[in-house]
């Protein structure tokens, strides 16, 4: 009898330590789903919105087409915020510290575009800094995620063109 009733309490002992510990696994997989999520929204956003900041600096700065496009770039401006708090929410310390350099590069960016004309054959000058917080950024994920960075991101910074 009390061998019938250690069996059973050691069955329900187990089941409930599995339960727990499938419910934790489930909840780490969940948020870093999140955070990689979060991660890729970024990263998709960042070269939507700097072909915006683009495209508004090839235009002549007195021109109806410069207006339109700082109209476009401002309401798609709030789309790139929502980005990056999701971020900032599920994200890792350095993927966030490396998210806010990266707005700030494409802020300072994006007043210039606003202000100037650049021409297309100094844009790719002009948006290193940018893409250098980006692979910044790239980097911190792929840290947060146990991924090897990436060396041809690097090596290959002084190729951009486009």
């Amino acid at each position: 009898m009390a061998t019938a009733l250690l069996t059973v309490i050691a069955g329900l002992a187990g089941l409930v330590i599995g339960r727990f510990w499938d419910s934790r696994s489930e909840s780490a997989r969940w948020r870093r789903d999140l955070r990689v999520r979060s991660y890729e929204d970024v990263a998709k956003e960042f070269y939507h919105h700097r072909a915006l900041i683009q495209r508004c600096s090839a235009l002549s700065v007195d021109s109806s087409e410069k207006e339109e496009a700082v109209r476009v770039l401002s309401d798609h401006h709030a789309v790139w915020n929502q980005q990056l708090t999701a971020l900032w929410i599920h994200g890792s310390e350095p993927a966030a510290a490396t998210a806010y350099s990266l707005d700030h590069e494409m802020s300072a960016l994006r007043r210039i575009a606003i202000r100037e004309q650049i021409p297309f054959s100094s844009w790719h000058l002009r948006r290193e800094p940018v893409q250098q917080a980006f692979d910044d950024f790239l980097d911190a994920v792929r840290a947060d995620l146990s991924l090897p960075a990436l060396q041809v991101l690097r090596r290959n910074a002084p190729d951009r063109i486009s």
